[in-house]
């Protein structure tokens, strides 16, 4: 994941209740954070919870993501 700007980012999903820091990951240099979440399937459903510089925490699908859900919108 790259956020350059970011204080902190983890990993949300059903199997923590999107819980926005259940699963955090490690930043490994200039805006790259890395992690493993293990027993995770390949279409478990998550997203990053990324806390910005002004302190928010938002959720965020993963851009390189290879299945998406639906939100049953255009």
């Amino acid at each position: 994941m790259w956020a350059p700007h970011a204080r902190h980012v983890a990993v949300a999903g059903p199997w923590n209740h999107w819980d926005v820091d259940g699963r955090p990951l490690q930043r490994v240099g200039n805006g790259v954070w890395a992690g493993f979440v293990p027993g995770l399937g390949s279409r478990t459903p998550y997203k990053y919870a990324i806390t910005g510089p002004d302190g928010l925490t938002r959720l965020h699908a993963d851009p390189m993501a290879q299945f998406a859900e639906h939100s049953g919108g255009m």
